[in-house]
């Protein structure tokens, strides 16, 4: 039988946004992701692709799944649009900050879609094949 504590949970981090705010991509950001996008694939390959409306959405999820698991009795008091312009700022002022950000996202997501892991993987390695021929 399984435990809850040998389950594998997705990372919890604190982001400095307005204030501290908690951020992880649970299942809960999952489905509140799914609010966004009829198909979460779409949302998820809009990381690769840089599709904005994609990337507001998945921190939007992410800080509300945070903020469940931290103060699940407490009303989350951001709005789509403020986690769009939090996300815009760190995207200007500081990538290696944003990208810290969305490898918590990612880890989280692969929790729940190992593939996508296994396939991005696999075009690691084959663009690795290709500048090796070259």
């Amino acid at each position: 039988m399984i435990k809850g504590k040998d389950l594998k949970q997705a990372k919890l981090v604190k982001v400095e946004l307005d204030k501290e705010r908690p951020l992880t991509f649970d299942f809960n950001a999952l489905c509140e992701l799914q609010e966004h996008y009829i198909d979460p694939f779409v949302a998820i390959n809009g990381i690769a692709t840089g599709d904005v409306k994609c990337l507001r959405a998945l921190m939007y999820a992410s800080l509300l799944a945070g903020h469940l698991v931290e103060n699940e009795n407490d009303e989350f008091d951001l709005t789509i649009n403020q986690a769009g312009r939090y996300l815009g700022q760190i995207m200007t002022a500081d990538k290696k900050y944003y990208e810290e950000i969305f490898e918590v996202i990612v880890d989280g997501i692969t929790l729940f879609f190992p593939q996508l892991k296994q396939e991005d993987n696999s075009k690691e390695e084959s663009k690795e094949d290709k500048d090796s021929k070259n």
